[in-house]
C-alpha cells in the first residue's frame, strides 16, 4: 500500500526532476521514489555504522575487506 506525501521544490529542481523524467521515460513520481529509496538506504548504513562504532563494536577497513574477500576466492 502506497502513501500519498506532499513535498515542495524550487523551481530549478523542479526543472531538473523533468528533465531526467524526460530522459528516462520515467514519471517524475518514479524520480523521486527511487531517489528517495537509494538516499534512505546510505542514511540508514550510515547511523548504523555511527551506531556500531559508537558501541566500539568492530570494524573494518576497506583494504582488510578486500583482503578477505580475495583469501576467500
Amino acid at each position: 500500500m502506497s502513501t500519498q506525501i506532499s513535498i515542495r521544490f524550487d523551481e530549478e529542481i523542479r526543472k531538473r526532476l523533468e528533465k531526467v523524467s524526460s530522459d528516462s521515460g520515467r514519471s517524475v513520481s518514479q524520480i523521486i521514489r527511487q531517489c528517495t529509496v537509494d538516499h534512505l538506504e546510505d542514511l540508514e548504513d550510515i547511523y548504523d555504522s555511527l551506531r556500531r562504532l559508537e558501541k566500539g563494536e568492530a570494524s573494518y577497513s576497506l583494504s582488510a575487506i578486500k583482503q578477505q574477500m580475495l583469501n576467500n576466492k
